[in-house]
């Protein structure tokens, strides 16, 4: 929730008003927030800078997640403390200066924008496992590096975009204290739907779309129909070349035992070759698995952590009657603050090549060469 976010009363952002603080318990929290943010992201950042294995694809748009919500993490220390800048002093000197810092900064836009910089590139790594898993062999052919660090400068280009009404809802008024600008009902209506939809609604929609298309597509399928009609084929044309098929018996049968002993150490290593590549196989699969798990469960924790928040705010903006000083609401407001700390933990307790590289950077140990030949093909 924007605005609204840190609020603790319905009257706050009037126009005589300053900005709102927020309750003590309330910056507690967000500090031990902002720590683990700080450690658990920068941890995450360490380790992929310092695996190899851990440069592909799709950890490029992980360790571009951690290194976002490490900047959110660090902007929960500094941002919220607007007394810190005199604009009352400043403006009466340099009107332009205060409401440039008042527009981009006081008003948290800064913040707003990193933090909707965090999700699109969620929605770009979602996006991302989907065409990975339910269109493959393209995904192979065009997805490249450049193409991941392509989608992470494009994300730092939409997420200050989307908040650009800020620059429009905030100024220095005539006592230099940056506050809201009264707005018409309908431009209310018109932000409200705005960050609701883009924030919650879209993403939510996205996310729901490809974990259900991924679910499809890892369905097995069991080709019955083409396994009967073969066997059909087969005893046709077996009983219409019997008498052929007698004398190629014979033949084959003399062929075998000429070449018995050559044959039998060709179809032992045929075998072995086989096993080595079925077992590959199987643990890339579950590789693959292991990364849609953890992909989904940072998507769910973004839904859990943002949702009730969201839908006070938009409540909020509709009839204006919230109570921004309830348990519950102050709740919402401590839960979608923990979103930008919560993922390295997702990676910590559930993502085996992140454990992976823990255990190399800490305790020096080789790579297992399974996991690292299993690796997903992003």
């Amino acid at each position: 929730m924007e605005e609204s976010l840190f609020s603790n009363s319905t009257e706050n952002y009037s126009p005589e008003e300053e900005l709102p603080t927020r309750p003590v318990a309330v910056s507690i929290f967000f500090v031990i927030i902002a720590v683990l943010g700080i450690s658990g992201n920068g941890l995450v950042l360490v380790v992929i800078a310092k695996v190899p294995d851990l440069r592909s694809i799709t950890n490029i748009l992980i360790g571009h997640q951690s290194f976002v919500d490490f900047i959110s993490s660090c902007l929960l220390l500094v941002v919220y403390f607007p007394q810190a800048i005199n604009l009352e002093a400043l403006s009466a000197n340099h009107i332009v200066l205060a409401n440039f810092i008042c527009k981009v900064w006081v008003d948290q836009f800064v913040y707003w924008a990193v933090i909707k910089v965090s999700t699109v590139n969620l929605v770009c790594l979602t996006l991302e496992r989907y065409f990975a898993v339910v269109y493959p062999h393209n995904y192979r052919q065009r997805a490249s590096k450049k193409g991941a660090a392509l989608v992470c400068v494009a994300a730092w280009i939409i997420g200050p975009l989307s908040e650009l009404y800020f620059l429009f809802t905030f100024s220095v008024d005539e006592g230099g204290q940056c506050s809201k600008n009264e707005l018409k009902r309908s431009g209310e209506y018109a932000i409200a739907f705005m960050v609701f939809t883009f924030t919650l609604v879209i993403p939510l929609m996205i996310m729901a779309f490809v974990y259900i298309s991924i679910i499809r597509a890892l369905r097995p399928v069991k080709p019955v129909a083409n396994v009967a009609s073969n066997a059909q084929v087969n005893k046709s044309n077996s009983s219409l070349h019997n008498g052929d098929n007698q004398q190629q018996v014979a033949n084959v049968s003399a062929s075998v035992t000429f070449q018995e002993s050559n044959g039998n150490q060709r179809v032992e290593n045929d075998n072995q070759q086989v096993q080595f590549k079925g077992t590959v196989r199987t643990v890339r699969e579950r590789a693959r698995r292991n990364v849609l798990t953890t992909m989904f469960l940072v998507s769910l924790t973004y839904a859990v952590c943002w949702t009730p928040n969201q839908i006070i705010y938009f409540y909020y903006n509709l009839v204006s009657q919230t109570d921004f000083t309830g348990s519950f609401y102050l709740f919402t407001v401590i839960l979608a603050g923990t979103n930008v700390c919560v993922n390295p933990i997702i990676y910590a307790f559930k993502y085996r090549k992140f454990q992976q590289g823990l255990r190399q950077v800490f305790l020096k140990q080789a790579p297992v060469i399974w996991e690292t030949t299993a690796t997903d093909p992003s």
